[in-house]
């Protein structure tokens, strides 16, 4: 049984995988994906609530440029 903040959430991802559909889930680093960690991390600043962008936030524009284009940033490890 799961005793965290997160518990809810993870119940309802399983079942929804449950359901009869195909559904493929990866893990997607973020350095592989700027525009998705930039708005992930937005959401931390706003209100609770659905939002709706009409027009994509000033600060994401130009990171779709790079994801689209492939940039690729290389992963810091320690060791």
């Amino acid at each position: 049984m799961m005793t965290n903040d997160y518990a809810p959430l993870i119940q309802a991802i399983k079942d929804y995988l449950k359901l009869d559909w195909h559904v493929s889930i990866s893990h997607i680093y973020r350095e592989a994906n700027f525009a998705a960690d930039y708005m992930a991390n937005l959401a931390f600043s706003l209100p609770l609530g659905f939002l709706v962008y009409l027009t994509p936030p000033l600060g994401v524009r130009s990171l779709f440029l790079h994801d689209f284009y492939g940039v690729s940033y290389p992963r810091s490890v320690l060791l």
